[in-house]
């Protein structure tokens, strides 16, 4: 309960300091950054694949993730380039070929999207891009987890050049898949 309490303190200071900033701003730049938070959508599933133990459960939890964009009104086509930084926990006992065992892991994924301008209606825009996930993670001899992904997001305008941020990130494992809801804005 502390760890998301902290968590959501540092996500409403970091709005603070990053509306007022560009209510003044004169000029609209392509870059945005953002920060927000990340949700797995399937809380209950391993990043290895790994069947759970008999009476356990797979635990995962998001933690702050941040977010770097460029091209919006540079490139034809409304189209820009996004990277984000998400980071999640896994706990849980699994059943591996060699007997049970309990891991904590971290989880931490760089998906690089080139996502297409959408459509939008009034402050609320909609859209989506397709990209590559770079995934670490800490279990030892654990698969790779790299591959394609895919977002959709939905932006509500909230000031000059600062938006509300929903996005569904599906990756190729359930494990990866997730939700990010966050405040971005205009460098």
């Amino acid at each position: 309960m502390i760890h998301r309490s902290f968590r959501s303190a540092v996500v409403a200071f970091a709005a603070a300091l990053l509306v007022p900033a560009v209510a003044h701003a004169d000029t609209k730049s392509a870059f945005t950054i953002g920060i927000g938070d990340f949700v797995p959508s399937s809380p209950s599933t391993s990043l290895e694949g790994f069947e759970p133990f008999p009476g356990t459960s797979i635990n995962q939890h998001g933690d702050i993730s941040f977010e770097v964009s460029f091209g919006q009104g540079v490139f034809p086509g409304g189209y820009q380039i996004t990277a984000m930084a998400l980071q999640q926990k896994q706990t849980g006992t699994y059943l591996s070929p060699i007997g049970p065992f309990s891991a904590d892991e971290t989880v931490t994924q760089i998906p690089v999207f080139l996502e297409g301008g959408g459509a939008g209606l009034g402050p609320v825009r909609f859209g989506g891009g397709l990209g590559y996930d770079f995934v670490t993670h800490s279990i030892q001899g654990g698969q790779a987890a790299n591959g394609l992904v895919g977002d959709t997001y939905l932006n509500v305008g909230v000031g000059s050049g600062t938006s509300l941020e929903a996005k569904y990130i599906l990756g190729t494992r359930s494990a990866l898949t997730g939700f990010y809801f966050g405040l971005k804005t205009a460098i």
